[in-house]
């Protein structure tokens, strides 16, 4: 009996020194989310309680963080959902696998949410290619291209198929600027 329960301290000071190297783990990388965005330590202890519970996947969960907060006008309220997100078990962070997707994204300057969602979407479409190349010609014309995708989301999600656009060149999309670049020759 006397070596079971030694046995059991060995494991639960095993155990006490794995869960302070986690935490020392996860305070230091989110240390720099904390200066950067300027986060409160509140906001900070959650998400450090909840880093902690998915510890492997930590570094794709910080970086996808960075990410969210750089294109955010409210960096604490974006950490506040993304921590509701990570409580919940739906936090997806914003990595698109979809090379395609992420070309686009780039060409137009989607914000990481917008082309996560959309790559989230065309991987369950039928003609993903087709609804891609239709989604451009909407792009090409939208002077908020992020805002665009997410409004047309709802009707990729309904398997609605993405019709050819029935308006001009907003002012500040890529086809003004093309056209403009043709005018000043």
């Amino acid at each position: 009996a006397a070596q079971a329960a030694q046995a059991a301290q060995a494991a639960q000071a095993a155990q006490a020194e794995a869960d302070e190297a986690t935490a020392r783990e996860v305070s230091a990388a989110t240390k720099d989310l904390q200066t950067k965005f300027k986060i409160d330590d509140r906001l900070m202890r959650d998400l450090e309680t909840q880093l902690k519970k998915r510890r492997e996947k930590l570094e794709d969960d910080v970086k996808a963080l960075k990410e969210l907060l750089g294109g955010a006008r409210n960096p604490a309220g974006i950490l506040k959902l993304k921590i509701r997100e990570l409580e919940d078990g739906t936090f997806r962070g914003t990595a698109t696998k979809d090379k395609d997707v992420e070309d686009v994204a780039k060409k137009y300057n989607l914000d990481p949410q917008a082309a996560a969602k959309l790559s989230e979407v065309l991987s369950k479409r039928d003609d993903r290619k087709k609804d891609l190349r239709q989604l451009v010609k909407h792009l090409e014309l939208s002077n908020k291209p992020s805002s665009l995708v997410m409004l047309m989301l709802k009707d990729m999600r309904n398997g609605l198929p993405i019709q050819n656009p029935e308006y001009p060149a907003a002012v500040g999309s890529a086809a003004h600027r093309k056209g403009m670049k043709g005018n000043r020759k």
